[in-house]
């Protein structure tokens, strides 16, 4: 038996259906709809409200603010939140198992930067890294396996700042891992 990695095509937007169903990251999907400091005062979306987010090659995609890869193409004409989630690398452990890292990029526009959390006026960008993680992490994600951060799964998660244009946008690259057995069970 080898694996055939069958199910990572899949991975990206299982997580975004997890993301998008999970109650603990309702703030998250405020944090992406809403650009004012007070977004998380905002109603809950809907799950289509979520979906409609998730860009999926439509033409522009300043219409959108979750992306199932590394590139957008279109200059960002508005300042808004966005995700880019993407897989940057599929370590084999063995002649079953492989190790998949999922970059969860975040970015924000630099008049958008804070929100208030809690009543305290917090980053924009650490209170959605703890949400996603607080969401994501530990998470068995139907058709994706056991999700984690966890840098005994792999030694490149973390997360790192610093990302975006140095201009206007700055953001923050959350790595997550999960193990991946697609297997051919049609030989002996």
């Amino acid at each position: 038996m080898f694996n055939q990695l069958t199910t990572m095509p899949y991975i990206p937007y299982n997580i975004i259906s997890h993301l998008a169903q999970d109650e603990k990251a309702e703030d998250f999907w405020k944090l992406l709809k809403y650009n004012e400091e007070d977004a998380l005062s905002k109603p809950n979306l809907t799950l289509s409200e979520k979906l409609a987010l998730v860009c999926k090659n439509n033409a522009d995609q300043n219409d959108y603010s979750v992306f199932l890869t590394r590139l957008i193409e279109n200059e960002q004409v508005e300042e808004r939140s966005i995700l880019k989630l993407y897989k940057t690398t599929t370590t084999p452990e063995d002649n079953i198992k492989a190790i998949c890292v999922y970059a969860f990029d975040i970015l924000t526009g630099a008049k958008t930067t804070i929100v208030e959390y809690n009543g305290i006026p917090c980053s924009r960008l650490d209170v959605m890294e703890a949400l996603l993680v607080q969401s994501l992490n530990g998470v068995d994600v139907q058709g994706v396996g056991l999700l984690q951060y966890n840098r005994q799964l792999s030694r490149s998660c973390g997360a790192v700042y610093g990302i975006g244009n140095n201009t206007n946008y700055q953001g923050v690259a959350v790595a997550m891992a999960v193990r991946v057995s697609g297997l051919d069970d049609r030989e002996c």
